[in-house]
Formats: structure tokens, C-alpha cells, sequence
């Protein structure tokens, strides 16, 4: 006999069922079955235990249906078979797919897409669980006007027929269970005396109905709870669908011939522990007159500014429950879109110490075990691809270390390596062009070949293996590769990693992923068998298979927070009930038609008897009722909150917020609670104090307050400090400086101006040697770095033999320069490109006209070069200035060329001359701020023992003119504007007699200074008297000075040098030095040379640190 027990949410029904079984379990009746959805099973046993006892407990059987089907397959068979994944499943729908694929019409693009697995599994499952067979869809097709829709029930009858064929071959499909749990049970009495109680459902499959049509025959009492209060006779109310299924089964017990007995009504509200409650759940969603509280205890309305702020308050809330008094097992967390939580409900929670299962499924195909395997197939496809083989290194799982694979990479991206230099021994140097090869480099390439050797044969192997071979065959090959990389071994290492770093949880997927792994190979091996399958076949369906694949976390511990979906809470009574993100279209959810068939194509269908699922305005019932059942589900609390603005959309509260509104009008929705509310943990109060610290409000303050009383937190509040700018970094320890810089500083023109740019900058580079990665390539650096190179040799011969070459003579020396350049730092003219040797021949046309030049000028000047590549502490001593502290700094470097003018009296003076090969102009303005300032450090060193003289300091154009001519220019004139762009910028001593000697006429041709009539030099000479060049040289030692006593006092903070120009253009470390300058910072300060100078002699007298 059937008997229904009905009552609204809260009514008892449940414990009303589980009583009347332990009642008849305790009086000797062991024949007696629950059946629940999955998620209650676990929950169900337990209650029986409570109110069974352990004796007798076992007797009562606790089922859903799956389990109820392998508990009488296990009795009468039905086991026999391989049993499908869902990732088996998939292979065979995609298999079913290719064999229509000719045969259709509709779908046939999407099918050559491979877009059509998933939806086609969606609807065959449907279909499965509506009792649909191919044959129904068949039949219905043929009784359709619409052409359209009968031919897309043909071709999914056809897919559908093919997927069910490839299934009976050898397979067992979990969504037949239930079909063939109906069969099992026709003709046997596996049910006979028993007492079924049916519970927690609202409605059911047809597969679920049949067998519930069984069970009703067999059993001798069949009880089934339903949340309604069987008054309701429209289709439409709150209980129309769960109304529905009453119906249904009632139909069913007539046709089967089975006494149905009167409904038992509950009308009590036990759950319910707060009159509003109770109130809440009789009038919410009524269509009737409202009935109203005065007031509103233990409910609570937030609206939220967005999704972080509504997680804040919902995380305060629950740690201020939880200290006065509730469990966090007593809670629970619903939403309806837990995807838009996920990264600040976690984290908010988190910083309150609230254990919450947030079971937030993970895609298989992005884990390190599955993206190796993937990115193995990838790599292979892509003939060894750089990229691709990093990819797979970096997995985790490939048995690299990080060191090991930063070599790799690094070396890779030094010479470009593309895929057939993978293939062979690595030849080149390890550090790049310009290298001696040392034994140590020997030994480090070596390395890096042995590193190669255990990364490539491997895949060349796996690329041999799965060439031409069976499907069989490939997956023996995938699970060989993974073998001959060791992830037997590797993977439970990086699982010991992961759990040494407190990612028990993120351990615990790894292990489970790679079961999946292999049963999806397994599955794969089986499947495809014998036949023949291409690589490239073979990855589209493991990475169909795997896409599709996810894994979730399992609780930790019992007592907790529950946090899911409507569809997913499995309490029945949680003390206090939180649900989130109550907005309109949210919660309830608009429903939208998805899946193979329009929502006017179900209507059709099911005008035609096909029994598919309900269409939209069914869905929207469903929906209203989901939300009824949760808003009733808490006995002594219920907080609803929304944010105003979600995913980039302004947001409403939805129906069901008006309606609890509607009954409880004193209710009014917080917001913009006090910082107080939310602080309420020392995380989250050192996480807001974060957010405003830049706020100077009376919150914020105390916040800050709060915070700094925590001695605790010193450390982290000083690292905000310095992240705010408001305290910059430094090395604390003078010891430690000292470790890092030296005890002896050592510092080269280069390091002085990129301490003056950024002292964090020159911290990451020459502090933590945090190098800039570049790749080996005849480019811009090479171009100086040659350009330099023929200008030594050039000018390192005689005048009398360089004034004698032809212009064929000096081309031919340039040429056999440029070969032995080749030859000693790019591994030789063989190693190059025909693009980078082409490179070097450009550069040698363009170092020919400045050679020219350059003599054209020194034939004029009485300056004569005594030096090319003069090294300060090799062929002249180094610079040396004492910091004031007691320490010396050293400063060398290596001087372009050095040219001397010898006075008959004995007298000397030395200019020095730098090659630049960029548009690099002097501005004594510069030097003020410690930038431009090499030059004038190597004069500084070649003047410091009083035997010579400064005469000046010359940057050379190293680099082609570049002229903009109009078409038709005079030869003369485009001459002209090429000596304008050779002429030397600089600063030279302001006596006529230097300026004369260095060239002739001083008509400022070739130096930046010129003579008028007078002798004196005019207004656009960059001059300086000796007593003023003397005193910009001091004042070049003084910041040296300063510099050397900062750094040994732990300077590092980033302050960017932004006068005139942006030093965080281009720096290689500003994703980390915490600033965010841009242009607009830029501070314009273009002071004249009288200016610059006045400010130099300024700051000198005034004795200020010029820093």
C-alpha cells in the first residue's frame, strides 16, 4: 500500500519517517529501507543511529537510488560488464559522433568542430532519465510539421542509437542503472514485507517512477513525504510541481493495482525555534493577505556594496554567532551562483579561522599530472617547440627542479633555440656572445646537455611509439612516458611539497587526479582497442575527456560551515541559515533553455507525449519553490543579504527579499556597517587597517590603533610601511650591507649612475645580482659593443700607418676585424645567420665613413690618442674616495680613449673621449642628481695625482648620420648636416688656447665650443673655467662619497630619479619595487650650464649631501 505524509518546510515530516522505521526496527522488523537523495544518505544513517541505537540500526537499509540499484544487482546480478567513467562515456559518444557524422544535417558542423560531445551526452541523459528511447524520438519525428526540428530528432535518434550500440557492446552505462534496475526487479520479490519510506524528494525521473511502480508491488508499505500542503489545486502555486508528483505516483498505484491510504497531514512547525520563523514559512510567497510581525528577531537584511563587502559581513557575522555561543556545524551558507563567491568568501572567512567545506570543483586538465601528459602530446606535435617543452617542464611533475629548468629556460631564450636544435648537443656558450669559454663554462654546458638528455630522448621515444600505432598501443605509450619520467616517483614527492606547505588538501587532488588519469587511459585502451588512431586523434580525445573532468575537495573536519547551492545543502535544520546574493534573476534564478532543444521544440514534444523535462515556466516554479525550501530551512536565524553590484552589473534584491520584507515591515536592510563589526579577528582587522591606510578618518586611525597594540603584527605593519612609501627600504643590518656590497666597495660609472637613477634598482642588480635576460643577438648592444671594438683596434695603430691606408686597405682591415670579433665573442662567422652576418657587414660600412671622420678630425687637432681601452687599475690608477666614515670607495672602468696635449714646458693636459653609439647628449644639469656622470669620474682619476690637467671630456657619435634631406639637395648642404650630427657634445676647458689645440680655427666644427673675434668663446659653447671643472669634479667625488656611506647603510628604497626624464622607463624590476610612477611624474628642471653651475658651487659650499 501507498500512504503519502504531507506537511509545508518544517512541518516534521522527515523525522516523522525515520521514527516510524526505528520504531519498527526496534520491535524486531529487520526488513526495513529509506530511500533519500544521495546527499542525505550520510545524514539519514546517522539519525537512524541515533534513534535506532546501534543494535538495531543495521537494520534499517539507508539508500539512494544508485545504491538501492547495486545493492539488488548485487543480489541478482547485473554487475557483469566494464563499467563506464563519465570520461569512457564521453569517448563513446565522440566515437558514436564520427560514425554519423556523414549522415547529418543539422549538427554536422558542430560535430567537425568537436563541439558536440558534451551537449549530445546532456541530452542523451535526459532522454535516459525521461524513459525516451531512439525508436520514441524516431516515431515522433514522423507526426512533426516542422521539417527543422524533425530532422534534429532523426539525427539525435541516430547519434543516440549509435552511442546505446557502442555502450552494449561490452559496457555497463550508469545512467541504464535505474532502466535496468526496473528490469531486475520484474518477476522477482526482492521487496516482499518491507516498509519503504521515501524521503527529502519533489519529484522524480521517469526512470525513478518505474521503479517506484516496482517497490509498490513488492513492499508491503511504501510512505513518501512530500513538502506541500496538499491544498493547493492550481498548476502554478508554490506546491504545484511537488503537487504534481502526487498525482503521478497516485496514477501509478491505481494502474498497479495498490491501495493507496489517506495522506498523513503534519500541521505542526517543530523545526522552527523563533515565532518569525514559523511566520516566514506560512506567509512567504503566499498568495493570500499577508499576515505581519512587529517585529523581525532573527532575521537580518544586508545589502552589500558588492560581492567582497557582502563575504565580509557575512564572515563577521558568523565569528560573532560562533563567540556567543553556536558550533560552526550549527551554520550554513547558501547561494545559488557559487562560482561569483569563490576567491573573497573563501578568503574572508579565512581571515576569521572559520573552517568551510567550499567544495569548488576543479578542472582535471589544468593539473600538474594531466597538463604534462597534455603538454607531452603538444610538444611532440610541435617538432620539440621551445615553449611547449617549458610548459611541460614546468609542471611540477616532470622531475626537474626549479634551479634546473631556469637553466634550461634561460638558455633557450639566450640562443633562440627552436625545435631541431633541441635534437642535437648545445654547443654554444652559456653565458652569450662575448665570452671566453672557460672551464667553468665547460663544465656548466655539459650540464645543460645532461639536462637535455633526460628532457628530449624521452619525448623522441614517445613521438616514435605513437607515429603509427593502435589505440592500445598509444595509451601504453602515454603510460610509458609517464614511467621513463618517473612521476611514480616524482609525484608523490611534489605531493610532499605541497603538504610540507600546508596544501594538505591541494596534495590529497593530485593523488585522485591520477587515478582519473589512468582510468581515463584505461578506458581509452579498452575503447579504441586494435584500431588504428592518429596522435593527433588521440590527444582531441584525451583532452575532450580530461576538459571535461573535475575534482573536488572533501571535508576536513565535522564541525564546520557548510557552504553550497540550493540544490546542494544536505542539513535539514542548520540553527542559522545565511543566503547570499539574493538578487533579482539570481535567487530564484531566471531559467533559460539550454541544451539540444528550443524551449518552443519542448513544448512540442511534449504535446506529442515525449515525457522531456519541464519547460521554462516550470523551471520558474521549481525555482520559487527552491527558494521557499531554503528561506525556511534555519530554526533560529535566517540573514539574507545582496550586492548592490556584481560581475560589472548594477543588481536588485530579488522576489524573495520584497517578500520577507512583506512580512516582517520593521525590517530595514543594513549597510555600511562600522569597522568595529568587521575587525572582529586579528587578520581581518590588519586586512581592513591595509584597504585604508592612506585614510586619515577617525576609523581608520583607530583601525591603525588597534593594530600597532598587537606586537605581533610590527613586522608586517613596518612591510605595509614600506609597500606605502612611507618607509623606504632598507638593509637594517650594517653587517648585512656589508655582505651584500662588499666590505671594500668596488664600484664602476655604470653602478654610480644606476644607484643615482634608483637605489632599489641598483639594490636588485648589484645588490641581489638580479640580472635582465637577453637573448644573443647583433642588435643595438652588439652594434656599441663592435663599434668600440674597431675603434680600439683603428686607433690602437700608428697615425703614420692609419693616415696611409686606402679606402680598400682600411675597408679590408675593418672586415678581418669584424671576423676575429665574430670569431672571439659570437662563436664564429659559421654559428651566425645570414641575417646577423648581414648585421655585421652594415656595421662595418657605417664604422668606415666614422673612422674618416674621426681621422679628418684628429689630423686637424693637437690632441694626440695615448690611449684606447685604457683600464683605471691596470694601465692608470683607480679612482679613490674616502666616504667620510672611514671607508674608501675604489672606482674603475675602462676609458674609450685617452688624448693628451704636451705643453713644451712639461706641462699636460688630457681630454677624455667617450664613444656613444646612442643620441646621448652632456647636460651639466645632470650631474647635479648623479646621472651623466662617467666621464667626468674617469677625468677625476686621470687628474687626481696634480701631473696632468683636465682639458675636457668629449662624447663621440658612434652611430651613421641619419639626414633628412629634400629630394634635389646640394651635396654640400647634406655634408653639412652630417658634420652637425658628427659633432661631439661635451664640456671643455675655457681657454682659447685648448679649445685652438683641439681644433683648428675653433670654428666649433667638430667640438662644442667655438671662439669669437675676441678670442673668447661664444654663447653656445659648453665651457667651464679650470677652477669651475675642478670644482664639478669634486663635487663628482662628493656624491661618490655619499653614495659609498649610503650603501653601507643599508640604502635600498625606491626612490626613481624623475627629473627630466622617467628612470622607470624600461626598468627591468618595476613589477616589484611596489611604485607606479609614469610620465606625468616626470619633473622637468632644464637648468642652463650657468645655472647648473651656480647650484653645483651652491650645494658645495653649503657642505649638503648632494644625494
Amino acid at each position: 500500500m501507498l500512504q503519502f505524509i504531507l506537511g509545508r518546510a518544517g512541518s516534521g515530516k522527515t523525522e516523522y519517517l525515520r521514527r516510524a522505521l526505528a520504531d519498527r526496527a526496534l520491535s524486531g522488523d529487520s526488513k526495513c529501507i529509506m530511500l533519500v537523495p544521495e546527499q542525505f544518505t550520510f545524514e539519514t544513517e546517522k539519525a537512524m543511529l541515533r534513534l535506532a541505537g546501534p543494535q538495531r540500526a543495521g537494520a534499517i537499509g539507508v539508500y539512494s537510488f544508485t545504491r538501492l540499484a547495486e545493492s539488488v544487482f548485487h543480489r541478482l546480478g547485473g554487475l557483469a560488464g566494464h563499467r563506464l567513467t563519465d570520461g569512457g562515456r564521453r569517448i563513446l559518444m565522440s566515437s558514436a559522433l564520427a560514425a554519423c557524422e556523414e549522415g547529418l544535417e543539422v549538427y554536422r558542423s558542430a560535430v567537425k568542430s568537436g563541439r558536440m560531445t558534451e551537449l549530445m551526452l546532456t541530452a542523451v541523459d535526459e532522454l535516459k532519465m525521461c524513459g525516451i528511447t531512439p525508436e520514441d524520438l524516431t516515431g515522433a519525428a514522423m507526426g512533426l510539421k516542422s521539417r527543422g526540428l524533425a530532422q534534429k530528432l532523426r539525427e539525435l535518434s541516430a547519434v543516440y542509437a549509435a552511442y546505446d550500440a557502442l555502450v552494449a557492446a561490452s559496457y555497463l552505462d550508469s545512467r541504464d542503472d535505474l532502466t535496468r534496475l526496473y528490469e531486475a526487479l520484474e518477476g522477482a520479490d526482492s521487496f516482499s514485507g518491507c516498509t519503504v519510506a521515501v524521503d527529502s524528494f519533489e519529484g522524480f525521473t521517469q526512470q525513478e517512477l518505474k521503479v517506484l511502480s516496482r517497490l509498490m508491488t513488492q513492499a508491503d508499505r511504501v510512505l513518501v513525504s512530500l513538502c506541500t500542503d496538499g491544498l493547493s489545486k492550481e498548476d502554478a502555486g508554490l506546491f504545484a510541481l511537488v503537487d504534481r508528483t502526487r498525482r503521478q505516483l497516485t496514477a501509478i498505484a491505481g494502474e498497479q493495482g495498490v491501495e493507496v491510504l489517506p495522506p498523513v497531514t503534519l500541521i505542526r512547525s517543530p523545526r522552527f525555534h523563533n515565532e518569525n520563523l514559523k511566520l516566514l514559512e506560512a506567509q512567504i510567497f503566499c498568495p493570500e493577505e499577508v499576515l505581519t510581525s512587529p517585529d523581525h528577531e532573527g532575521l537580518t537584511l544586508y545589502r552589500a556594496r558588492d560581492v567582497f563587502d557582502e563575504s565580509e559581513f557575512v564572515a563577521a557575522s558568523i565569528r560573532r554567532l560562533v563567540m556567543e555561543g553556536l558550533r560552526y556545524k550549527d551554520i550554513t551558507i547558501i547561494c545559488r551562483n557559487p562560482s561569483q563567491y569563490y576567491g573573497s568568501l573563501d578568503v574572508a572567512l579565512k581571515k576569521r579561522d572559520i573552517p568551510c567545506f567550499m567544495s569548488q570543483p576543479v578542472r582535471v586538465d589544468a593539473e600538474p599530472v594531466t597538463r604534462f601528459l597534455l603538454g607531452a602530446f603538444e610538444a611532440v606535435q610541435s617538432g620539440l617547440a621551445t615553449e611547449e617543452l617549458l610548459e611541460l617542464l614546468k609542471t611540477g611533475v616532470s622531475g626537474f627542479t626549479a634551479a634546473e629548468i631556469s637553466d634550461l629556460e634561460n638558455y633557450a631564450y639566450l640562443w633562440r633555440l627552436s625545435g631541431p636544435a633541441w635534437r642535437e648537443s648545445f654547443a654554444r656558450h652559456p653565458r652569450g656572445f662575448g665570452w671566453e669559454m672557460t672551464e667553468e663554462d665547460g663544465l656548466e654546458l655539459s650540464r645543460l646537455n645532461a639536462l637535455r638528455a633526460r628532457l628530449v630522448p624521452p619525448l623522441e621515444a614517445f613521438a616514435a611509439a605513437t607515429a603509427d600505432c593502435s589505440g592500445a598501443e598509444m595509451s601504453q605509450a602515454c603510460y610509458d612516458l609517464l614511467i621513463s619520467f618517473g612521476l611514480e616517483e616524482t609525484l608523490p614527492e611534489y605531493c610532499r611539497q605541497l603538504e610540507l606547505a600546508g596544501e594538505d588538501a591541494i596534495a590529497a587532488r593530485q593523488l585522485r587526479v591520477w587515478d582519473l588519469l589512468m582510468e581515463t587511459l584505461d578506458q581509452l585502451h579498452s575503447i579504441l582497442g586494435d584500431r588504428r588512431t592518429t596522435r593527433e586523434r588521440y590527444y582531441r580525445l584525451l583532452k575532450e575527456v580530461l576538459s571535461a573532468e573535475d575534482v573536488s575537495d572533501i571535508p576536513e573536519t565535522a564541525d564546520q560551515v557548510i557552504f553550497g547551492t540550493a540544490e546542494q545543502v544536505r542539513q535539514t535544520a542548520p540553527r542559522v541559515v545565511f543566503l547570499m546574493g539574493v538578487t533579482q534573476g539570481d535567487f530564484p534564478q531566471n531559467p533559460k533553455a539550454a541544451g539540444v532543444f528550443s524551449d518552443a521544440e519542448r513544448r512540442e514534444l511534449i504535446e506529442l507525449r515525449l515525457p522531456l523535462g519541464d519547460p521554462l515556466e516550470q523551471r520558474a516554479i521549481e525555482e520559487r519553490y527552491l527558494a521557499y525550501s531554503v528561506a525556511c530551512l534555519a530554526s533560529e536565524g535566517l540573514i539574507l543579504s545582496w550586492p548592490m553590484s556584481a560581475g560589472g552589473e548594477d543588481k536588485e534584491p530579488s522576489e524573495l527579499i520584497v517578500g520577507v520584507r512583506g512580512v516582517f515591515p520593521t525590517l530595514r536592510p543594513e549597510q555600511e556597517l562600522p569597522e568595529s563589526f568587521f575587525a572582529n579577528s586579528r587578520e581581518a582587522a590588519f586586512s581592513r587597517m591595509a584597504a585604508r591606510w592612506r585614510e586619515r578618518t577617525p576609523a581608520a586611525e583607530a583601525l591603525r590603533r588597534f593594530v600597532r597594540e598587537d606586537p605581533g603584527q610590527a613586522g608586517r605593519l613596518e612591510a605595509l610601511e614600506r609597500a606605502a612609501g612611507q618607509r623606504p627600504q632598507r638593509l637594517r643590518d650594517p653587517a648585512l650591507a656589508k655582505r651584500v656590497y662588499g666590505e671594500r666597495i668596488f664600484l664602476s660609472p655604470t653602478q654610480i649612475e644606476t644607484f643615482h637613477s634608483c637605489p632599489f634598482k641598483y639594490f636588485c642588480r648589484y645588490g641581489l645580482n638580479a640580472r635582465e635576460r637577453r637573448p644573443a643577438e647583433v642588435d643595438v648592444l652588439q652594434y656599441g659593443t663592435l663599434m668600440h671594438y674597431l675603434l680600439e683596434k683603428v686607433f690602437s695603430q700608428p697615425r703614420e700607418v692609419r693616415g696611409g691606408w686606402t679606402e680598400d686597405e682600411l675597408r679590408d682591415f675593418i672586415d678581418r676585424r669584424i671576423e676575429e670579433y665574430a670569431g672571439e665573442n659570437l662563436g664564429g662567422m659559421e654559428q651566425l645567420s645570414s641575417r646577423q652576418r648581414y648585421r655585421l657587414g652594415r656595421m662595418g660600412a657605417s664604422a668606415h665613413k666614422l673612422i674618416r671622420h674621426l681621422e679628418l678630425e684628429l689630423a686637424q687637432s693637437q690632441f694626440v690618442p695615448e690611449h684606447t681601452e685604457m683600464k683605471l687599475g691596470r694601465d692608470a690608477p683607480t679612482l679613490r674616495v674616502e666616504t667620510g666614515d672611514g671607508d674608501v670607495v675604489t672606482v674603475g672602468g675602462t676609458i674609450d680613449r685617452v688624448d693628451v696635449l704636451h705643453y713644451p714646458g712639461g706641462r699636460s693636459y688630457v681630454r677624455v673621449i667617450d664613444y656613444k653609439t646612442g643620441g646621448k647628449d652632456f647636460r651639466l644639469g645632470d650631474v647635479l642628481y648623479g646621472l651623466n656622470m662617467q666621464m667626468l669620474i674617469y677625468l677625476a682619476a686621470l687628474v687626481q695625482d696634480g701631473r696632468r690637467f683636465p682639458a675636457g671630456i668629449l662624447y663621440v657619435p658612434a652611430a651613421e648620420p641619419n639626414v633628412s634631406a629634400q629630394r634635389g639637395a646640394a651635396p654640400e648642404e647634406i655634408e653639412k648636416a652630417e658634420l652637425r650630427q658628427l659633432r661631439m657634445s661635451g664640456l671643455v676647458l675655457s681657454d682659447s688656447e685648448i679649445i685652438t689645440a683641439m681644433e683648428a680655427g675653433a670654428k666649433g666644427v667638430f667640438i662644442p665650443a667655438a671662439l669669437k673675434k675676441d678670442g673668447t668663446p661664444d654663447s653656445h659653447s659648453s665651457v667651464l673655467s679650470e677652477g669651475e671643472l675642478i670644482r664639478v669634479l669634486e663635487y663628482s667625488r662628493r656624491l661618490i662619497a655619499t653614495m659609498g656611506r649610503e650603501l653601507l647603510r643599508g640604502q635600498a628604497a625606491a626612490k626613481p630619479n624623475m627629473k627630466n626624464r622617467s628612470a622607470c622607463e624600461y626598468c627591468p624590476y618595476a613589477a616589484v619595487c611596489g611604485r607606479e610612477l609614469s610620465d606625468r611624474d616626470i619633473e622637468n628642471e632644464r637648468l642652463s650650464q650657468k645655472e647648473a653651475m651656480a647650484e653645483i658651487e651652491k650645494r658645495m659650499d653649503n657642505k649638503e649631501e648632494p644625494i
